[in-house]
């Protein structure tokens, strides 16, 4: 029989027997209608979409996990080098770099990098070598600097105002 469902039920003796209903009279013997069938067929399809999202949704959480490992590079405004004795005249573009545990700033115009296991620490340990850059290039003579030197003494010297 197709679809057959099996119960057990007593004879009046108190003797169990099995017996095999199809489909059909398990509906007529169960008491279903055809709209209780009907509400069933909606929730098994109700159920076989939650199915499918769930699996949809695991598989995008791999996606999402598999780009976090991965490189994401976006830019940001400095206004401030954290030091009151060198001051920027203008707000400076910077690119930071992510990775699975490290974050990179750069200034890539004078070629000066800062790092950290956040984005702050690596913004502020670039501020420091945007500094420290300033100071030696200040301390050094034009003519005993090759050409990138003297690039990027110009370029800081347009950017930082302070105490050379």
């Amino acid at each position: 029989m197709k679809n057959e469902a099996m119960t057990e039920y007593l004879l009046p003796q108190g003797l169990p027997r099995q017996r095999s209903f199809s489909s059909s009279s398990w509906r007529k013997a169960s008491g279903l209608s055809p709209v209780r069938d009907a509400e069933f067929a909606i929730l098994s399809s109700i159920k076989s979409d939650f199915k499918n999202i769930v699996s949809e949704f695991q598989e995008i959480n791999g996606q999402i996990k598999s780009l976090r490992d991965k490189s994401v590079v976006y830019g940001v405004k400095l206004y401030d080098l954290g030091n009151e004795v060198y001051l920027l005249k203008c707000p400076l573009d910077i690119i930071v770099e992510r990775f699975e545990d490290e974050f990179i700033a750069r200034f890539p115009e004078i070629e000066v990098f800062g790092s950290g296991s956040t984005e702050s620490e690596s913004i502020h340990a670039l501020k420091k070598e945007i500094i420290d850059l300033y100071i030696e290039l200040s301390h050094t003579a034009v003519d005993e600097m090759g050409l990138l030197p003297k690039m990027w003494s110009r370029i800081l010297n347009q950017l930082i105002a302070g105490s050379k």
